[in-house]
């Protein structure tokens, strides 16, 4: 549900069975990624942010992983 947000665009992905994650984002035309995955699942999607040079918003608390 986005609310009254009509520039948001909520897209459920199975990450694990998109292995071209990074051309699927290039495609949506996203202007910015908000991951709300569990730190341990939200790695691959950095990862492809950073590919598709879409910046990326990690709802999670600070981990190694990101440093």
């Amino acid at each position: 549900k986005r609310g009254s947000y009509p520039k948001v665009r909520l897209q459920q992905l199975n990450i694990a069975d998109n292995p071209d994650l990074a051309g699927f984002m290039k495609q949506s035309g996203a202007a910015i990624a908000v991951c709300m995955l569990p730190t341990f699942l939200a790695h691959p999607v950095a990862k492809a942010c950073i590919t598709a040079g879409i910046p990326f918003v990690n709802t999670s608390y600070n981990h190694p992983t990101f440093t």
